[in-house]
C-alpha cells in the first residue's frame, strides 16, 4: 500500500476532509480554521494511531480556539 493509498483510507475511516500533499516519506495535512480539540487534537491522535508521528506544525497565530496549521506527519515503520 502506497503512502497515499494508506492515508486515504485513514480519512475515509474517519471522516476526515483537510488538503493533503505527499511525498516518499511524509505528509503534509493543512487545516484551516479549526478546532483546537474537534480539528486539530483529533488529526494528531488519529495519525499516531495509525503509526505517523507529527514532526513538523507551522501555526497561523489567533487569538481564538480555532487556527490554521499545517502538519507534517512522517510515517513510522
Amino acid at each position: 500500500m502506497t503512502l497515499q493509498e494508506r492515508v486515504n483510507e485513514i480519512f475515509a475511516k474517519h471522516n476526515i476532509n483537510y488538503d493533503c500533499v505527499h511525498n516518499a516519506q511524509q505528509v503534509i495535512i493543512t487545516i484551516i480554521d479549526g478546532d483546537w480539540e474537534h480539528d486539530h487534537t483529533f488529526l494528531k491522535n488519529v495519525m499516531g494511531q495509525n503509526g505517523f508521528e507529527c514532526v513538523d506544525e507551522n501555526v497561523t497565530d489567533s487569538d481564538c480556539d480555532c487556527y490554521d496549521c499545517e502538519y507534517t506527519f512522517q510515517i513510522n515503520y
